[in-house]
């Protein structure tokens, strides 16, 4: 049966502990934690202690499906995957590498070329190096890498990309996190790329598109947060989440990006709500204070 999770992104501007009590208040149980020093760094790997981050999950009723380091440094994502296994973290998620020209489409992110598994343009046999090395360090310390696929702009685009790397790189780490964005991005089927992962499907995102999104027109302008979060936007997420009990993937996981921004408590549970409430916890949005109607 897959668990349903939410992405800590989308509470940038709080605390890890007022995140996670933000996040148990709208009904989750599960939490993919971000520490990437681009959007969010909900862990400070680098002073904390492993144990006081694993109390705090507890403290909040909230488990750690897995910890998204997006831009992070090589020497990095090693130390993240030893802290993830101390914490009791089971999946660590990031981008794959990316295409030449990747930095020029992402420079409102103000990301350096050393924050990135290989250079822009290194191509496919530089990424698949340095992903095995980070996958030898993931099985050394007991974790499972959860590669986010596909990725515009980077060399897993499309269903056939994915296929091409789990012919080329077969290890028991690695593990996938299918995008829906992503997928429509480049026109590709969203359970053709489901179907492609298989028995390696750890999560999907239930992040959604606009109505009228088009791959052309739109590119990574995905909609509102709102528009993102539906369960009934481009994607029917409806079926998605009411079979769940047969999904062969672990967790679903709610994500959206243009939240990270906002520092109103009450306008981002509201937001989230709002929008998957009713379908995923069968009520309606909260009132002010937490206060169920």
């Amino acid at each position: 049966m897959a668990q349903l999770a939410v992405s800590s992104n989308m509470f940038a501007k709080f605390s890890r502990q007022e995140s996670l009590a933000m996040a148990r208040m709208i009904g989750f149980e599960c939490i993919d934690v971000w520490v990437s020093p681009v959007f969010v760094q909900h862990i400070d790997f680098e002073a904390e202690d492993p144990e006081t981050v694993k109390t705090d999950f507890k403290r909040a009723g909230m488990r750690p499906i897995s910890m998204s380091i997006y831009f992070t440094t090589l020497k990095e994502k090693f130390a993240l995957l030893e802290f993830a296994a101390a914490a009791a973290i089971p999946y660590v998620t990031f981008e794959v590498a990316p295409r030449a020209g990747f930095l020029d489409h992402m420079s409102n992110l103000s990301v350096s070329p050393d924050r990135l598994l290989t250079s822009p343009g290194a191509g496919w046999l530089a990424f698949l190096d340095q992903l095995t090395a980070v996958l030898e360090k993931a099985a050394e310390v007991g974790v499972r890498i959860a590669l986010q696929v596909p990725h515009v702009y980077t060399l897993i685009e499309r269903s056939s990309d994915v296929m091409k790397l789990r012919k080329d790189l077969d290890h028991p780490a690695l593990y996938f996190v299918v995008s829906p964005t992503h997928t429509v991005a480049r026109g590709s089927s969203l359970q053709e790329m489901v179907d492609v992962c298989g028995d390696r499907l750890a999560i999907q995102h239930l992040w959604n598109v606009k109505k009228q999104y088009t791959p052309e027109r739109d590119d990574r302008s995905w909609g509102t947060p709102s528009e993102q979060l539906s369960i009934k936007g481009y994607f029917d997420f409806e079926k998605t989440v009411a079979e769940r009990d047969r999904s062969p993937v672990e967790y679903l996981c709610l994500k959206c990006h243009g939240t990270e921004g906002w520092d109103s408590r009450e306008r981002v549970i509201r937001t989230v709500e709002a929008a998957v409430g009713k379908a995923l916890f069968g009520r309606m949005a909260a009132k002010p204070g937490g206060i169920h109607e």
